[in-house]
Parts: structure tokens; sequence; C-alpha cells
């Protein structure tokens, strides 16, 4: 057999196509981990109660939780909170902010899990959210009778936790009428704020 100076084998084309392969799976894997594994970024949530289209209706605990719909991280946050809703059993005003970009039909943000008593409110380009601080998908304020805040953080430990910790645990004390050993924590989701130009509202600069 005659082979041409300068042109790869075929068995020197299967180890190059092989180790392109196994950098393409060993990139995925590294990404999905730090999804996992790498908090989103904090925000700056009010230490009190805003002036915001959401009112303050009564003398009892406040939580709010922003969501980002197509966020893998949505499942996990939502499942924690309802189990902490449900433990608790509280006389509590619970409000989820479901972001969806700027000019999106109102059914962007497709079917999410439900929790009992939870008033849902669609936030068109986080606008909502932003007046709370609140940065990334998941991220829990808890703020107490009188409008205070207690806590806020993410209540799951990964993206797609659903086990108990630190987060679900400080606001599962505050329901409970208790002090939370922690005030904040890692928020481990998506970020509303890496966002186009098209979740501007028309007539309005970024």
């Amino acid at each position: 057999m005659v082979v041409r100076h300068g042109a790869p084998t075929r068995p020197l084309l299967a180890s190059l196509v092989y180790v392109l392969w196994l950098s393409l799976v060993l990139a995925g894997f590294v990404a999905v981990h730090r999804h996992e594994t790498d908090p989103g970024p904090p925000g700056r949530p009010l230490g009190s109660w805003p002036e915001v289209s959401e009112p303050f209706l009564a003398a009892r605990p406040h939580l709010v939780m922003l969501i980002h719909p197509r966020c893998p991280c949505s499942r996990a946050s939502l499942t924690i909170l309802a189990e902490v809703m449900r433990a608790a059993q509280p006389d509590v005003d619970l409000r989820v902010l479901v972001y969806r970009p700027w000019g999106s039909r109102p059914d962007w943000s497709g079917p999410l899990k439900t929790i009992p008593g939870a008033i849902i409110r669609d936030d068109p380009g986080g606008r909502v959210a932003s007046q709370f601080g609140l940065e990334t998908s998941g991220t829990v304020i808890a703020y107490d009778a009188n409008g205070r805040r207690g806590f806020a953080g993410g209540i799951t430990s990964g993206a797609t936790s659903v086990e108990p910790n630190p987060g679900s645990e400080a606001v599962l004390a505050m329901l409970l009428g208790r002090r939370p050993e922690l005030e904040a924590t890692p928020v481990f989701g998506c970020s509303i704020i890496d966002r186009s130009e098209a979740d501007t509202p028309p007539g309005e600069s970024r």
C-alpha cells in the first residue's frame, strides 16, 4: 500500500475525531457542573418593603420569589418553596414574579409548578423584580410582618438540588416566627440582568 506523504492515514483521522469528541464532551460536562455549583449575581435586595406596584397587604410575613421560567433552576426552587410552605403552613403573603422578555407573549413562560396560595405575577422585563433588587432566578426575600427583611437568597444548594439546605431552613424559621441563623445565602439560578436590548421597553434606553 502506498501512503502519500502529508496525507493523514485513517487511524490518525479517527484519533483526531475521537479527541475532538472527547473535548466537546468534557466542555459540556464542565459547563453543566459550573451551572450547578456557581451562584448567580446576588443582587441588592432591599432591607424593607419597597414602594412599588406590589402593595404590603397586611400585618403578616411576606415572601417574594423571582423565577426565570426557562431556567433549569426554576423547578428545584419552586419545589423547595412548596415544601417549606407545606411544613410551616403559615399565614403568609407569597408572590412569585415570573420574568419574561419585553415584547414576548404572556404564554412565553409556559406552565409552572403551582404553590397553593401563591400570587403569580407576570413580570415583563423583570421590572418589578428590579424594584426589589432581584437579579437571579430562584432568589427569595422574606419580610416580617412589619415589612423588614429577615432573609434574602437562594433556597437550593445547587441549580437542580431539591434537598433541604441553609436557605430553605432560614425561610422556614422566619415563617415559624423564629430568627433565621443566616440572613443571606448564594442563589443558584439564571441571571435576568444579562439580557438583550429587546428587553428594554420601547422608548426607554438601558
